[in-house]
């Protein structure tokens, strides 16, 4: 056999691919309280046992549809929304050399507003925090897939 045709490692753009998949499955998860029936309501515990490591499940902090809430906080929400818009941009190469300092930038949103609710500068807005960590989760997975891309290709020379 001739070494090579032989690639250890997936294309960059499958291992994209792969992850919006994921994400789009992991969303489904997130958001099925949307279409699950009171018969289902032991289904809806146990999803909401398997979110539980990923988020504290607040429920003045949640979304509720159908008097259930959703298996993640707004914040939770926000940043895998994230996911899915890096995976897409990343993808089409809308953005791209995400800088630390612009990774760190990001960052100020989700900071500034955990802070001033802390503080007690104004009332949890779950409007607010999902957008807040939709722009750090963005950033944050499009920093994390240009690294993902960079170590590819130096694998590949």
């Amino acid at each position: 056999m001739n070494s090579k045709f032989i690639n250890p490692t997936p294309p960059v753009l499958t291992v994209k691919i792969l992850i919006i998949i994921f994400s789009l499955f992991w969303l489904v998860g997130i958001f099925s309280p949307i279409f699950l029936e009171s018969e289902n309501i032991d289904f809806y515990y146990f999803l909401k046992m398997f979110y539980s490591p990923v988020c504290h499940q607040n429920p003045d902090k949640s979304f509720k549809f159908n008097n259930l809430q959703l298996l993640v906080c707004s914040r939770c929400l926000g940043i895998y929304l994230g996911l899915i818009i890096a995976s897409i941009f990343s993808i089409i190469k809308f953005f791209a050399n995400i800088k630390l300092k612009i990774l760190l930038l990001s960052a100020l949103p989700i900071i500034s507003d955990i802070i001033f609710y802390q503080l007690g500068f104004y009332s949890y807005n779950k409007i607010l925090s999902m957008i807040t960590g939709m722009i750090s989760g963005t950033i944050v997975f499009l920093y994390i897939f240009e690294i993902l891309t960079e170590s590819v290709m130096k694998e590949k020379k």
